[in-house]
């Protein structure tokens, strides 16, 4: 899973997930993970669905807290602001 694939390259855990359309490309599910602990200053991982027939989830883009023990990724929403269809 997603979850799996960024505790083995960045060894940390997941704490908060939420996901959208449309994020990243149009019409894609992105899941975006949160995870405080990651490199003692937190991450938000944005993943995609891999190719259907194997059934993997794929590291998008990571964004990387600037401080230490910042906790940047504690908790993660996925919205649209201010209705206009797009959601950050």
């Amino acid at each position: 899973s997603g979850l799996a694939l960024a505790q083995r390259r960045r060894n940390h855990r997941c704490f908060s997930l939420d996901s959208g359309m449309s994020l990243t490309t149009k019409g894609q599910l992105t899941v975006v993970a949160g995870a405080p602990r990651a490199n003692h200053s937190g991450a938000v991982v944005l993943l995609k669905r891999g190719a259907e027939s194997t059934r993997t989830v794929l590291e998008e883009y990571t964004l990387e807290g600037e401080g230490l023990a910042s906790s940047f990724g504690y908790d993660v929403a996925v919205l649209d602001l201010n209705g206009d269809g797009l959601v950050i």
